[in-house]
């Protein structure tokens, strides 16, 4: 009996060996062969040996070998995990024979990439035609084309040379172009509230990254996250595979719980001025309710109110939705309206003389004009102005503030200005010495300055100074006065008398004027006469 050969299966997984393919399969010497990895399991680098000494880190890399000969050619794909190894071996003839083939790049392109095309035929061809399967064609040797519409592409090369043609067709898988895009329910979250992010991107990614716009991430196609806080949130989706990435963004808006807030303006009102009132709660209210502290209501959104009199009204919004209802309160001060007046002093003022004007408006104005009718204008609230000739001036105020204007007008008469005449009182009128003197200018026409010599060297240029004169005898006091029409000068003496001494048990009878005690310096009386 002959001897029995057991057999064994030997099962190959798909992932065991690394493989690839090269185009053209048969190359001569010197002829560009394109290498491409088609291992499975995702690997990460690639060293290739193309058995005649060279070596290369490229996934897809190009190679001339330069004589006849066959080469075993071997390839090690690895990644994080793994690594793989597989062999082929290449035949190199010095046979010419027209053999058509070519290779492209990228891999799997995307709708809209260019592809480039490179023709690897055997035999030197001499012409080439090429038809890219999408109704266009080209008669370059190495052309580059972009596919618009995503699908396979039967792509054909045609060579010819003298002694005839050769056709090969490859099938090209145009993938749509890589573009994120993404939606999210619910369209108005509220913080805590799951959010569900759905991943709508084209040209089938192969990874996500998600930033959710608050310091956390996520890798996943489809996640959903919750936002603990309000406001506005920009989440973005980065898409990857292959051919690149690309990007998308979005704002995702999460709401508070309902809470009733409101604004108000202008932030000062007079009354009888609209005041506008904004909703600004958070929590998406459906309906609202306003009381404006004047007896008055309303349930719209936004309203516009205008309150009749000054004083501070309790404004309160009630804004309610499917959730509940909540409430806020303010003070609206509403000031007395705006109305201009105003006075003067004197009342009846002479040519040259200052005139002291004082806002008296109220409805706390912010501005103020002055026009004074004389040509002369002024924006100082309270200002002091000089009529030079005499006549009846209309006078207007006009004042000013955020919620408008008002003007007041007034006639102020100013008289002729009278004759300038220099005169003067002092006190008392017989001072002992060392006594203070009280000199008071009497003059008339309105002198705007004045030139006081008192006899004993001293000198003022008040209207109405004060003097000590420390000797007994008699002093030539003199006052020039002068205004814009000139000056004048007036004369008088003072008398001064020693101080007289008083017994402390003796009474006292002062001789003054209009029956007036008059104490000396020290007090001691100018005029004592002892019983």
């Amino acid at each position: 009996m002959g001897s029995k050969r057991a057999l064994k299966t030997i099962m190959i997984m798909p992932d065991a060996a690394a493989t690839f393919v090269c185009s053209p399969t048969t190359p001569g010497p010197g002829q560009t062969v394109q290498f491409a990895d088609t291992s499975s399991g995702n690997p990460t680098s690639w060293q290739w040996d193309f058995g005649d000494g060279a070596t290369s880190t490229l996934k897809n890399p190009l190679h001339v070998f330069l004589t006849a000969a066959s080469y075993t050619v071997t390839l090690i794909s690895s990644n994080s995990s793994s690594s793989k190894q597989g062999s082929k071996t290449i035949t190199v003839t010095s046979m010419s024979v027209l053999s058509s083939s070519f290779n492209y790049a990228p891999a799997l392109p995307s709708a809209g990439q260019t592809v480039q095309f490179t023709d690897t035929s055997a035999g030197t061809p001499t012409s080439w035609q090429w038809n890219f399967g999408d109704g266009t064609t080209s008669t370059a040797q190495n052309p580059s084309h972009a596919f618009t519409t995503a699908g396979s592409k039967i792509v054909t090369l045609t060579v010819t040379d003298a002694s005839g043609s050769n056709i090969t067709s490859r099938t090209v898988m145009v993938v749509e172009a890589l573009a994120a895009s993404f939606t999210y329910s619910p369209a108005s979250p509220t913080a805590g509230q799951a959010v569900q992010f759905t991943d709508t991107s084209t040209g089938t990614p192969t990874s996500w990254q998600w930033n959710f716009g608050d310091g956390t991430t996520s890798t996943a196609q489809n996640p959903s996250h919750p936002y603990t806080t309000a406001g506005s949130k920009t989440v973005t989706l980065t898409v990857n595979n292959s051919s690149g990435s690309n990007t998308a963004t979005r704002t995702v808006t999460a709401v508070a719980a309902l809470t009733a807030t409101f604004t108000y303006n202008p932030a000062s009102p007079a009354a009888g001025q609209a005041v506008q009132f904004t909703d600004t709660s958070t929590g998406t209210p459906t309906a609202w309710q306003w009381n404006f502290g004047d007896g008055t209501t309303s349930t719209a959104q936004n309203p516009s109110h205008p309150y009749t009199t000054a004083g501070s009204k309790t404004v309160t919004l009630t804004v309610s939705n499917s959730s509940g209802s909540n409430t806020a309160t303010r003070t609206v001060t509403v000031a007395t309206a705006l109305a201009a007046s105003f006075t003067s002093n004197p009342a009846l003022p002479t040519a040259g003389q200052a005139v002291q004007f004082t806002d008296t408006s109220t409805g706390s104005p912010t501005s103020w004009q002055w026009n004074f009718n004389d040509g002369a204008t002024s924006t100082s609230q309270n200002p002091s102005h000089t009529f030079t000739t005499a006549g009846t001036f209309n006078v207007t105020l006009t004042v000013s503030k955020a919620s408008g204007s008002n003007a007041a007008s007034r006639a102020i008469t100013v008289m002729p200005a009278a004759t300038l005449m220099a005169s003067f009182s002092f006190s008392p009128t017989s001072p002992a010495a060392g006594q203070m003197v009280q000199f008071t200018d009497t003059s008339a026409g309105t002198p705007t300055s004045w030139h006081w010599s008192f006899g004993d060297g001293g000198t003022s240029t008040s209207q109405n100074p004060s003097h000590v004169l420390d000797e007994v005898g008699s002093y030539p006091v003199t006052l020039t006065v002068g205004n814009s029409s000139g000056s004048d000068r007036v004369d008088n003496t003072l008398n001064v008398s020693p101080q007289s001494t008083i017994l402390p048990s003796e009474r006292q009878i002062d001789w003054g004027l209009a029956g007036v005690w008059e104490n000396g310096v020290k007090g001691i009386p100018d005029r004592t006469v002892i019983f």
